[in-house]
């Protein structure tokens, strides 16, 4: 290829020598004038280049391909890890197998006769005829007497006999500090069948075989006869045991005489329970400590255990006995007794009827008696007054008859004593009662057919705050002793409305907190001023229905008059 650079060498072109040899020199010549460019090497990979003039006019080639990576070399397993991996995956298997061998050396599978690591099996008929040896009498008459297996005890029977135990296990049942815990296991089992368990709002866990009777459920427990004794007073667990490693039958052997792994409460309340309650409640669990099966739908009646039924012969730690807002029927057996170590017994809003057992003054621990809105009868034993403990005694809503028991006034912890709604006949004993003026705060003898006079002795009650003597039949003055009460000691609410009371009201009573009384024969306060003739004329507003839930603000409440004092008004 020739380039021309300018019009002279154009125009010696044009002029063709006439010889061939010059013109050979001439083509040589302008050619080794012409400046060819450098060629541009350009690598695309190892294996191929491009050669491409600088100033090329040729079109811009197609991107290169992107290199091929070059092979890589293997990596060395670090030694630290394959070992540190090696190290975990063995410590987990190791960890199976014990696991494995602990859970199967729990297991007593027998071989093809009988046998296993723990020695012969008991035969099923001699587990049968061993307990049937160590349960009370009335149990195994129950049992006897139920053809069909259906009754609560052969439930708990055929209960026990799916439990594996050796025979050398069932020779050592020969005491009753090794076959305790058999007989709890029977308890509980009878108790759950007796009271339709399958009904229960709540029943994790029970007559289940392979789960500890400690294990069962029992509710947390409050004390809630009063509000002033709202307070928890046990946990849920129902045994001392914090965890429970004996088998659930046999329980544990060296625990001797320790309550360890034994039933302490059984709180079953607002828990749907109905049916009858069994004797072996009481009978085969002497260590429980607080029975609480209130507010459910039990009916029948409560069988109280004798010395002989309970197992060992006298033995019971039972100290709360809470069974109110049930429908149970019948009497207090005199056998109640045998509950020396009762501190509350809880019966009331029950159906219970007949006479109260004189046995109940056996129980000396006793602190807190509640056997009102019953249908009690007959009169108050005397022999309560021997419960030196006792702070409440609560027999209202009954029908109890005779005269209030003088010996109550040796009951020096008394503080409140319900008698209401009865029919109490003679004079109140304000001499005896005088004596608890140092423990006495609710007095509440109204609705009864008490008579006779107001004796002066009340005024000497300086811990006194309620005092409700309504509707009976009583006649006099009112003692201006009473008087104390209100402008020395406690007295807040003082009702004498329904009785025959007459003359005037002292005027320390008056601005008591509640003062209920008759106008139509009192004067006094804001009755009327003594000696006037119109006395339910003299202040107040008419009130025909008046009755104590209207008390607001100080406001006093007579028998046919209202008089709000707060302000000053009528």
């Amino acid at each position: 290829m020739t380039i021309i650079n300018d019009q002279s060498e154009q125009s010696s072109l044009h002029e063709v020598p006439s010889s061939g040899s010059f013109a050979r020199e001439s083509f040589v010549h302008a050619e080794s004038e012409v400046q060819w460019p450098e060629p541009e090497i350009v690598f695309s990979s190892p294996y191929e280049y491009n050669c491409k003039p600088e100033n090329s006019l040729d079109p811009a080639p197609a991107p290169a391909p992107a290199p091929m990576p070059l092979p890589q070399q293997p990596r060395k397993p670090d030694v630290m890890t394959v070992v540190t991996v090696v190290s975990i995956l063995l410590f987990i298997f190791l960890l199976l197998t014990v696991s494995i061998v602990v859970i199967f050396s729990n297991f007593d599978i027998p071989d093809e006769n009988g046998v296993s690591e723990k020695g012969a099996l008991a035969d099923r008929g001699d587990l049968e005829a061993r307990l049937r040896e160590i349960l009370p009498n009335h149990t195994v008459e129950a049992m006897d007497n139920d053809p069909n297996h259906t009754s609560p005890q052969s439930k708990a029977m055929a209960f026990l006999l799916n439990h594996t135990i050796t025979q050398e296990e069932l020779e050592n049942l020969q005491n009753w500090d090794a076959y305790r815990h058999v007989l709890q296991r029977f308890a509980m089992a009878t108790i759950y069948y007796s009271t339709k368990g399958d009904s229960w709002k709540q029943n994790t866990y029970w007559v289940d075989i392979e789960i500890h009777d400690c294990d069962w459920f029992s509710s947390r427990g409050t004390n809630s006869f009063s509000e002033e004794f709202q307070t928890t007073i046990y946990d849920a667990k129902s045994c001392n045991l914090g965890e429970i490693m004996a088998p659930p039958l046999l329980g544990d052997d060296n625990v001797n005489n320790n309550t360890d792994g034994m039933i302490n409460n059984l709180l079953l309340k607002f828990n749907n329970l109905s049916g009858s309650l069994p004797p072996e409640l009481f009978d085969l669990l002497p260590f429980s400590q607080w029975i609480d099966l209130s507010h459910n739908a039990l009916t029948g009646t409560i069988p109280f255990p004798t010395n002989r039924s309970l197992s060992p012969p006298g033995f019971s730690l039972l100290a709360n006995l809470a069974l109110f807002n049930n429908s149970l029927t019948g009497s207090i057996s005199s056998n109640i007794g045998s509950l020396s170590k009762l501190q509350y017994l809880q019966l009331e809003q029950n159906q219970l009827s007949n006479h109260l057992p004189s046995e109940l003054g056996l129980l000396t621990d006793l602190t807190g008696l509640f056997l009102d809105q019953n249908k009690f009868s007959g009169t108050i034993p005397s022999e309560i007054a021997k419960l030196t403990d006792l702070t409440d005694l609560w027999l209202h809503d009954n029908a109890l008859e005779g005269g209030i028991p003088n010996d109550l006034g040796y009951m020096y912890k008394l503080q409140r004593l319900f008698l209401a709604n009865n029919r109490l006949t003679q004079s109140i004993p304000s001499k005896e009662l005088s004596e608890l003026s140092n423990s006495l705060t609710d007095l509440d003898l109204s609705n009864n057919l008490l008579s006779g006079t107001l004796g002066t002795e009340l005024g000497l009650l300086t811990r006194l705050e309620v005092l409700r003597i309504s509707n009976n039949t009583l006649q006099g003055a009112i003692p201006s002793e009473l008087g104390l009460l209100g402008a020395y000691g406690a007295l807040q609410v003082l009702d004498l409305t329904g009785n025959a009371l007459t003359g005037s009201i002292s005027e320390d009573l008056c601005f008591i907190d509640t003062l209920l009384v008759d106008c139509d024969s009192l004067c006094g306060c804001q009755c009327s001023s003594c000696g006037d003739d119109n006395q339910n004329n003299a202040t107040g507003v008419l009130a025909e229905n008046a009755t104590a839930s209207s008390i607001e603000n100080r406001e006093l409440v007579f028998e046919g008059d209202v008089i709000t004092v707060d302000d000053g008004a009528e």
